[in-house]
């Protein structure tokens, strides 16, 4: 099932991390966690992709489901909150999510960063 991504590691973060966008739609990061963590982290470590960079990859775009249309859960929250047009908010959030898909992409092209604060410690 996973024989395309043998040698790819980017390959493969990028699909984990568009399926963790689109799933993060539809369900809470905890969940996403339980349920996805499990089956995805033999393959992680068969790949040798270093674990801190899979894990913040795939939260950071577990959350950033949740401020995504159509189904993002806190996006409606929020709209609800502020009694606010869903789109109206969209259109304000979308600089904030345009960084944090930014830093999805710099975690995925450059492992080296998910380590440097590890590192130091």
């Amino acid at each position: 099932m996973f024989e395309p991504f043998a040698g790819q590691p980017i390959l493969f973060l990028t699909v984990v991390a568009v399926s963790m966008l689109v799933l993060g739609t539809f369900l809470d990061p905890g969940p996403m966690v339980i349920l996805f963590v499990p089956l995805l982290m033999p393959i992680v470590r068969a790949m040798g992709i270093d674990e801190y960079q899979f894990s913040m990859i795939f939260i950071l775009t577990g959350t950033l489901g949740l401020v995504t249309p159509p189904v993002g859960i806190v996006l409606f929250v929020s709209c609800r909150i502020g009694n606010i047009d869903q789109w109206t908010l969209f259109k304000a959030v979308i600089p904030f999510i345009a960084a944090e898909f930014a830093v999805v992409l710099l975690l995925i092209f450059f492992p080296a960063l998910s380590n440097w604060l590890p590192g130091l410690v």
